[in-house]
């Protein structure tokens, strides 16, 4: 069954100054069967969108729900608030994806000086090798949300050059680019597993509801790395 491979990203790959208040940088993989993500995935999150926001063209933004913000401005009123994050919780809990996530510590960040978005990459591509390899897969596509004419091309370079090198060989990896406006779900459930995971990298002694959900989607093998 092809498999569809979804990527995006919580904090920003700055090095200089790094954030204080959110000094790490969380790249997520969310890995799904094609026929999983277009035959109950879709359609259970479209019937979400409608139910509480009557039409499924909004985006579910990870921040814009934390601060119920546009759209999501239907989430100060508490009872509204309190449904609306049970039947998200049971919905992602009950989707069916698996994920790999790196976390780079920025403020540990060290030696190695390379972009936290390419270095992430990086690990991330290679545990998604091995996955395919168990998998007996022999391509694949990632699917990156757009995040701006140079970026993209920052990003397709790492990426060309990580092929180059030749360790991700045999599998055939093919890297596309997609705008937000386009309103891909894969790229929605990335986001809600993003920012968890980076709360719980920063406050590892804190207790996160949606963090406890989000883990349980992590594969079968070393697939979160926190470095260094």
């Amino acid at each position: 069954m092809p498999l569809m491979v979804f990527l995006d990203e919580a904090g920003d790959h700055s090095l200089d100054p790094v954030d204080k208040d959110f000094p790490v940088f969380v790249l997520v993989f969310v890995l799904c069967e094609a026929e999983e993500y277009t035959d109950r995935l879709i359609p259970a999150f479209t019937r979400f969108k409608v139910r509480h926001i009557g039409h499924d063209g909004v985006i579910l933004h990870s921040r814009d729900i934390r601060k119920a913000l546009g759209a999501f401005a239907f989430l100060q009123v508490p009872e509204k608030r309190e449904m609306f994050h049970t039947e998200l919780n049971q919905l992602m809990i009950e989707a069916r994806f698996q994920l790999i996530a790196i976390a780079i510590e920025k403020r540990r960040y060290g030696g190695d000086r390379r972009n936290p978005y390419e270095l992430a990459l990086e690990f991330g591509m290679q545990r998604l090798k091995t996955y395919l390899q168990k998998t007996s897969q022999r391509a694949v596509t990632l699917l990156a949300e757009s995040r701006g004419k140079n970026e993209d091309d920052a990003l397709r370079l790492a990426f060309l050059q990580l092929l180059k090198d030749g360790s991700l060989a045999p599998i055939e990896f093919d890297l596309k680019f997609v705008s937000k406006k386009l309103n891909v779900l894969g790229h929605q459930i990335a986001d809600l597993c993003a920012y968890p995971i980076s709360r719980h990298v920063i406050d590892r002694r804190k207790s996160h509801r949606a963090y406890e959900i989000v883990r349980t989607k992590f594969l079968d093998l070393p697939s979160f790395k926190i470095f260094p």
